[in-house]
């Protein structure tokens, strides 16, 4: 999946999970800051990831998990590895 297709993805389930807009999120929104998202909202977006893309956010990337374009990439590496993929810019 595209950067984009991950986005896509990301930003629809922030957005049903807390109710706004798919416009107003951008990669550099912070999601408790600029989204003004709660810590239940930002682990109910993951829950919907799992269930979606079947990847598993472990407590320690969940941790370092701050802005759209984090969960973007964790999501990306994570759906990368289930399909025995390098992930993009590595070898």
């Amino acid at each position: 999946m595209t950067k984009e297709g991950l986005f896509d993805k990301v930003a629809g389930a922030i957005a049903e999970t807390a109710g706004i807009s798919a416009a107003e999120i951008t990669m550099e929104s912070n999601l408790m800051d600029d989204l003004e998202l709660s810590s239940m909202e930002v682990y109910m977006s993951l829950a919907k990831l799992e269930e979606e893309l079947y990847v598993r956010f472990t407590d320690r990337v969940i941790m370092d998990i701050m802005t759209v374009e984090d969960l973007v990439n964790v999501t990306g590496v994570l759906a990368d590895a289930l399909q025995g993929k390098t992930p993009a810019g590595q070898t």
